[in-house]
């Protein structure tokens, strides 16, 4: 299981999943969980499945808990789509999730 390539693009609140390797072509299921990190931080994880196996993942850096919301996943043919609602306004998501 290896990284997937996350682009971030902090205006629209979005972090976008490459799928282009054959390994992540077809049929996938996309989850999102945040997870505590401890000490008043959490840290946000898309794992991507197939046939119930996470075949790619990426975790970000500890953001402060609270700050992310998900609103949604999106998906194409060529990218998984998170897009997620800024609680704390000044949080720019770069500066947890850019690989």
């Amino acid at each position: 299981m290896s990284e997937v390539n996350c682009l971030v693009d902090d205006g629209e609140s979005r972090l976008i999943y490459d799928r282009a390797a054959p390994e992540l072509q077809g049929k996938l299921k996309f989850r999102f969980d945040f997870n505590d990190a401890g000490g008043g931080k959490e840290t946000g994880i898309l794992q991507m499945l197939k046939n119930g196996e996470v075949v790619r993942y990426h975790q970000s850096r500890p953001f402060p808990a609270g700050s992310l919301k998900l609103k949604k996943i999106d998906e194409n043919e060529v990218a998984c789509i998170v897009k997620l609602k800024k609680v704390d306004t000044s949080i720019n998501l770069n500066d947890f999730f850019t690989n």
